[in-house]
């Protein structure tokens, strides 16, 4: 199987939202792309996938507005490091310590977290279409 290349939130669809104190926050999500690199330079399949994002052991968490019930992703990003913000989200895949993690829904909602540990787990894949040209 390919190596991950990206990994892409925007328009995922929200299926599910829980925050509880025991089990921290987990968001459960359809429609996440990802792209695996084909073989060729600039090539890539894409595939649509479910997705499992948990967030745990978070020092401050903030809601602004409502997430929507059957919403989607329209932006997110994870800083690591300072000055250092990742779009791609690869990283997600093996967990990872953040900074920072910004979560924007289709209606405006947001939710910021900061200093905790965040895993994104992949779940079925369907193969959409091949790009070509550079991420």
């Amino acid at each position: 199987m390919s190596e991950i290349a990206l990994v892409e939130l925007h328009d995922a669809r929200l299926v599910k939202l829980l925050l509880t104190p025991t089990e921290g926050l987990t968001i459960v999500l359809s429609n996440v792309s990802i792209y695996k690199a084909a073989g060729v330079p600039d090539t890539f399949d894409i595939w649509s996938c479910e997705g499992k994002l948990e967030v745990r052991k978070w020092s401050r968490m903030l809601f602004e507005r409502e997430v929507p019930t059957d919403g989607w992703i329209s932006d997110m990003r994870v800083t690591v490091d300072p000055g250092t913000s990742t779009p791609e989200l690869v990283s997600l895949l093996k967990g990872i310590v953040a900074r920072d993690v910004s979560i924007v829904f289709n209606n405006g909602a947001t939710i910021a977290i900061e200093n905790a540990y965040a895993q994104l787990t992949l779940g079925t894949q369907e193969f959409l279409e091949s790009w070509q040209g550079p991420l």
